[in-house]
């Protein structure tokens, strides 16, 4: 399979200034959790009647989660189910819809719908881990704000936006079944310019006979800031994957 995406965002966030104090001595001040998802503009997480949960990079960073999918099983009122192992056929299902979940639980990539227009479903590999900056989940019906697959709620994916001058990571990872993950990017900030590309590779055999998976990404984010409160945002990707449809699992494993 082959996608490519390109789409041209103009958005406007609001910034929520801290309190200071005018004595000599700085306080430290904690800001509060601030969210988007919810209602479609940047709120203190405290002030939304909705039941919002955010996975920040930290708790991405030290969990053990290879995947979204891996990340979404620890969450409560989530129910994962994956055949095949790898997570792209996995089903994500909010609030109990059962076999219907992938019907009803939107998911956004930087506020852009990526479910299948077809049934409705999402491959889950196109969306590699090391990319994202933090996740916001929606649990309860956003058919009002979203439209279309919402009414379980919406998961929305916020990838990582530059803010150093220049910046470079890479890294790889070997796992048993023939796991093999690598991944590279680069980013920075130039005044009000900032650009990020990103490339990974992602191969394993899986624990069942054709149940193997290749899958490549490459994406790319550019960002220029308007003034504190708006900014353009250009970002593209293309993914390309192969993968095995298991067979049924053998009796053997079933007799006592």
């Amino acid at each position: 399979m082959k996608r490519f995406i390109l789409s041209l965002i103009l958005f406007s966030s609001f910034f929520i200034s801290s309190p200071f104090s005018l004595a000599a001595q700085e306080q430290e001040v904690t800001l509060e959790e601030v969210v988007v998802t919810a209602t479609r503009d940047a709120e203190e997480i405290r002030k939304i009647p909705a039941n919002v949960t955010v996975i920040p990079r930290t708790e991405i960073e030290r969990s053990n989660s290879q995947t979204v999918v891996d990340l979404l099983r620890t969450e409560g009122d989530v129910v994962v189910r994956d055949l095949y192992g790898h997570g792209k056929s996995a089903s994500v299902d909010i609030r109990g819809f059962g076999e219907t979940g992938p019907l009803n639980t939107l998911l956004l990539v930087d506020g852009r719908r990526v479910n299948e227009i077809d049934l409705s479903g999402v491959d889950w590999t196109q969306i590699p881990l090391d990319q994202i900056e933090r996740i916001e989940i929606v649990r309860g019906s956003g058919s009002v704000l979203y439209g279309d697959n919402a009414a379980g709620g919406v998961i929305h994916i916020i990838t990582k936006k530059p803010e150093k001058p220049l910046s470079i990571q890479a890294d790889a990872m070997t796992g048993s079944y023939g796991l093999y993950k690598s991944g590279a990017s680069a980013g920075g900030k130039w005044g009000p310019l900032s650009a990020l590309l990103s490339a990974s590779y992602q191969s394993t055999d899986g624990y069942r006979d054709n149940g193997f998976l290749r899958a490549k990404d490459v994406g790319g984010k550019f960002l220029y800031d308007l003034n504190e409160n708006i900014s353009l945002n250009l970002s593209g990707s293309f993914h390309q994957d192969d993968t095995g449809l298991p067979a049924a699992l053998p009796r053997a494993i079933f007799e006592v």
